[in-house]
């Protein structure tokens, strides 16, 4: 692992999660299960030689991250051992994989980067943008409500959402106060640009009469 901390999005649709979710097993389905199992197997290993170079237990989350996907893929979350939230959290952004467009990332940083978004809050908010239309309420909200995950006592890794429909109104706020803000104008403008660029695929969807559009945009911070 490198240490940095890596915030991402991407859009989805809500109906192919929940399909990934309540079992549908079509090919597309399928494919995007195996590559999440790939990708969770991968992440595990990582954790594992990570923790046996510092002297720690295998699996020291309590929950390893593939058997935290399976639980999620039949469509549910038993567990509460330490570190569940953590090693579901994980088993979602390796679940985000194989779905949506491809990730656009947002910034790369040396430490867990919520009170950074917390601080750009701050600036926006005494610039006079709305409640609603601040970033660390909608980046670090959650999963989406598909998927009702415990929360990690450190709150990281994170993972947030927002409505497709809400990313332009979003953008423009944050757009007219970018020039004004401090020491998060450079966090800004890389999530400002992608909302923006999120919002303007979804209405080119919309005037195509598309039906299959990505309805929702996914936010994870992670270090893998």
């Amino acid at each position: 692992m490198s240490g940095d901390v890596l915030v991402s999005m991407k859009t989805v649709r809500r109906s192919e999660l929940a399909a990934l979710l309540g079992g549908a097993q079509g090919p597309e389905q399928q494919r995007a299960r195996d590559l999440a199992r790939e990708r969770a197997r991968a992440v595990q290993a990582r954790l594992d030689a990570a923790a046996g170079e510092s002297g720690g237990a295998q699996g020291a989350l309590g929950l390893t991250v593939p058997d935290a996907l399976e639980e999620l893929l039949a469509g549910r979350v038993a567990q509460d051992v330490p570190g569940a939230g953590a090693a579901y959290r994980r088993a979602q952004i390796a679940l985000l994989a194989g779905i949506g467009s491809e990730p656009v990332l947002l910034g790369s940083y040396a430490a867990p980067p919520k009170a950074l978004y917390a601080r750009m809050d701050e600036e926006m908010r005494a610039l006079g943008v709305p409640e609603p239309l601040l970033p660390y309420r909608f980046l670090f909200a959650g999963a989406p409500e598909e998927l009702p995950l415990p929360e990690p006592p450190d709150g990281h890794p994170g993972l947030g959402s927002l409505p497709v429909d809400r990313a332009g109104a979003v953008a423009e706020a944050g757009r007219q106060v970018a020039y004004s803000l401090g020491t998060t104008y450079y966090a800004a403008r890389p999530l400002v640009d992608a909302l923006e660029a999120a919002h303007q695929e979804w209405q080119r969807a919309l005037r195509s009469g598309r039906r299959d559009h990505a309805d929702l945009i996914v936010f994870w911070s992670d270090d893998e």
